[in-house]
């Protein structure tokens, strides 16, 4: 599937930009929560109609 050599690329990219990886991780993290919120606020309004 991978090589190391892009296993290796793939680190050392993830480990130069630690904030920028941070960052997105947390925003698709959040992003995740957010929409199991949503839909779970959803399911809830829709039983009181």
């Amino acid at each position: 599937m991978f090589s190391s050599d892009r296993w290796k690329e793939i680190i050392e990219v993830l480990s130069k930009n630690v904030f920028r990886t941070l960052a997105t991780a947390f925003g698709v993290g959040w992003g995740i929560f957010i929409l199991i919120i949503l839909l779970a606020a959803g399911k809830g309004l829709g039983k009181w109609y």
